[in-house]
């Protein structure tokens, strides 16, 4: 247990799984949280599967917390739709209230409620992750629930912060799970869609050999995709004659399914483990597609220490890789003051801080321009010789190429500066990284080395050292290159995510990204705002730790093995049905019907006989239940089922796409997309914060920056890129 938030008080009300998410994130990070449980929640037994009750106070008792001093107190109303009860419980306005709700607290959904499926439906979650013929599948576990919970306790620490910044008034955050969704799940696709890129998005874009192919004791997820990573994997596959007919990226586009065909019948007839290794070692993306007892076996995860034995039972470390004195275990290194300093007059605020990073990609940038939207200055370093690959290889806006016309450049990096510089000239790098508060970095060690920053020397500096990758910096498998699919894989998400027939579903979500993003945004907020801002501190943020966090129910219940809807139903403590039904319309509509009132308005509605009347008999049949509820379905429309269902109390939700959710006037309204300002583009409309807050006349959002306007305003020169396209 960390340190970082030691002496904050935390109240969560409930049983909800964001809210338990939420406020376990904060409670790993040292704060001291208390959780009133309501007795008999089918949901409790969801946090106890996740482990997200560990360093909690957990009581049922309403008076032992009634009169209490809380810094934050965090209250999931996803099943109710309804403002929190926290004043009224208290007497008074806590410091930071931080709602949870299923749609939010404002606009023509307020009220409406919410589940795992409803959230995932109405956020577009399932938009990327279907079958082969296109139908949407749920991800494996509570992968909803758990976004918006990352969500609601980074939006805590900024409603702190906007609270020391207003002089400790009180401040109320409003987190709604489709908000949350819409920025986990579809991050590239809202991208791709408002800056008009052609062709697919996410990892759709990707020519073959990309996705998951058939070994000898399991599957492989592949992903070939520069010419680097194809010559490659032409190398491993032992140069064979047929891969020369493949040279271009237009090639392999073009001949996908024959290409496929090709590695497929290499990857056959060699072990997973195997092939995966033989891959990497040529610099291609690969990893074994592993179930949850391969994944608890995994000697990766063992030897970093994500995992250990305590006894007879195997327990798991924490997601955030922290090390120094604020990653000490809670009591080692005591601050006596440590209370006391979240109500001192002289605490830090975000907008104190400076952030360099030295970033590519997604998962790192976007962590830093969610710390640049809460206030903290952020430069991004640029490698004029290998600039990042969204500025160099698009997707471009408008289908126009340039250095400024990335999309996913442009979406990742916002509430920026950029420094460019040349490996000729690294002293502009040696100045900021000297005046930096917090440093972060996802590149390889190599590069690093090029750029002569070395961490080990910046943390004993009393700086923050943050690093992100896909499997950390220590462990047998530190040098595996990764995307997120490929984290999927490794960690468990593809394995148990099926249709009902048992088949892999398909994929296309960066999840493990934009999840990553959030806990380093976490990790970075928690260290400048709390007592051990300005000690040095070190945090080995891996991909893989943080999904497989995700996925303890899975990975250690009795698994996801996809062959029937008893699996899906499973999912909701108490539901039936709990399903994603095809509508006459041509639409799907998630439905989660939590007890036999709601059964009864629904089955009113659709005129089903009173043989699924008792819970029992809908658990008992819900491949049965869901035909009869399918051929009931055909005759209506999805968006009027589910404005009356939401209109008599029932969870339930259209599912819906990125073109949709981009162009919502209440998710506008709320401020997820907002319009922002590029110094040569001009305006864009961008996917923003996933939680809203007083503003406070405020507008932190900022459009990316262009590369070297740092150079420009310090009145230097920005280095010539070394040729087109670069």
């Amino acid at each position: 247990m960390a340190t970082l938030l030691e002496g904050l008080q935390v109240l969560e009300l409930g049983d909800g799984v964001a809210g338990a998410c939420a406020a376990a994130a904060l409670a790993e990070l040292g704060a001291s949280v208390t959780k009133l449980t309501a007795a008999g929640d089918g949901r409790a037994q969801v946090a106890g599967q996740l482990d997200l009750d560990r360093f909690k106070t957990v009581t049922g008792d309403r008076s032992a917390v009634a009169g209490g001093e809380w810094h934050v107190v965090i209250d999931d109303r996803i099943d109710s739709g309804t403002p929190s009860q926290a004043p009224a419980l208290l007497g008074r306005s806590p410091r930071v209230l931080v709602t949870i709700t299923a749609f939010g607290l404002d606009g023509t959904h307020d009220g409406w409620v919410g589940s795992e499926f409803v959230a995932l439906a109405a956020g577009g979650g399932m938009a990327g992750v279907h079958d082969a013929e296109g139908r949407p599948v749920p991800t494996a576990g509570w992968q909803a629930m758990l976004s918006t919970g990352a969500v609601a306790a980074l939006a805590a620490l900024d409603g702190l912060n906007t609270s020391r910044e207003q002089s400790d008034a009180p401040v109320e955050v409003d987190v709604a799970a489709r908000d949350a969704v819409v920025f986990t799940f579809t991050y590239l696709d809202c991208a791709h869609h408002l800056l008009n890129c052609p062709g697919s998005s996410g990892g759709r874009r990707y020519t073959a050999p990309t996705g998951i192919f058939p070994t000898r004791d399991g599957h492989l997820r592949l992903a070939a995709v520069d010419d680097h990573q194809w010559n490659g994997a032409k190398a491993a596959f032992g140069n064979p004659e047929w891969a020369e007919k493949y040279r271009t990226v237009e090639d392999r586009r073009d001949h996908a399914q024959r290409l496929t065909a090709e590695v497929r019948q290499w990857t056959l007839g060699r072990a997973k483990a195997e092939v995966a290794q033989l891959l990497q070692e040529h610099g291609v993306p690969a990893t074994p597609v592993n179930n949850g007892p391969e994944v608890m076996a995994a000697p990766h995860l063992w030897e970093r220490g994500f995992f250990r034995a305590e006894g007879d039972a195997v327990v798991h470390g924490s997601a955030f890789g922290l090390a120094g004195p604020a990653g000490s275990p809670s009591g080692a290194t005591p601050t006596p003051d440590s209370r006391g300093h979240w109500d001192r007059e002289d605490r830090p605020t975000l907008s104190e801080l400076f952030l360099v990073e030295a970033t590519h990609v997604i998962s790192a940038p976007i962590a830093g321009s969610l710390l640049g939207a809460m206030g903290t200055r952020v430069l991004r370093l640029e490698d004029v010789d290998r600039i990042d690959m969204y500025r160099r290889i698009g997707p471009w806006v408008d289908g126009e190429p340039g250095v400024e016309q990335g999309a996913y450049f442009l979406t990742a990096n916002m509430n920026k500066q950029s420094l460019a510089f040349s490996v000729a000239d690294l002293a502009p790098v040696a100045e900021v990284l000297d005046g930096a508060d917090l440093v972060l970095e996802n590149v390889r060690a190599a590069r690093l080395r090029r750029w002569r920053i070395d961490l080990d020397a910046l943390n004993r500096d009393d700086k923050l050292t943050v690093s992100v990758s896909g499997f950390g910096r220590t462990g047998p498998l530190a040098d595996y290159r990764a995307y997120a699919n490929n984290i999927h894989a490794y960690a468990g998400l593809t394995d148990a995510t099926r249709t009902p027939t048992g088949e892999y579903a398909e994929i296309f979500t960066v999840l493990a990204d934009i999840c990553t993003s959030l806990a380093t945004a976490l990790v970075m907020s928690a260290w400048a705002l709390g007592p051990r801002s300005g000690t040095a501190t070190d945090a080995d943020i891996a991909m893989l730790d943080v999904m497989v966090a995700r996925l303890l129910d899975v990975l250690t219940g009795p698994g996801a093995d996809g062959q029937s809807r008893a699996t899906w139903s499973r999912r909701e403590p108490g539901a039936a049905p709990n399903d994603i039904l095809p509508v006459g319309d041509g639409d799907f509509i998630a439905v989660t019907i939590r007890d036999d009132r709601e059964w009864s308005v629904l089955a009113e509605h659709l005129g089903i006989d009173a043989r699924w009347a008792g819970r029992e008999a809908r658990e008992a049949d819900p491949d049965g239940l869901h035909d009869e509820l399918v051929e009931r379905l055909r005759s209506h429309k999805a968006v009027d089922l589910e404005t009356y269902l939401q209109a008599n109390g029932i969870a339930a939700a259209r599912v819906v796409g990125p073109e949709q959710t981009c162009h919502d006037p209440v998710l506008r309204a709320r401020g997820l997309f907002r319009v922002v300002e590029h110094a040569e583009r001009g305006q864009y409309v961008a996917l923003c914060q996933p939680w809203r807050l007083p503003e406070h006349g405020r507008q932190r959002w900022r459009g990316a920056p262009v590369l070297g306007d740092w150079n420009l305003a310090a009145g230097r020169a920005v280095p010539s890129l070394p040729g087109p396209g670069r």
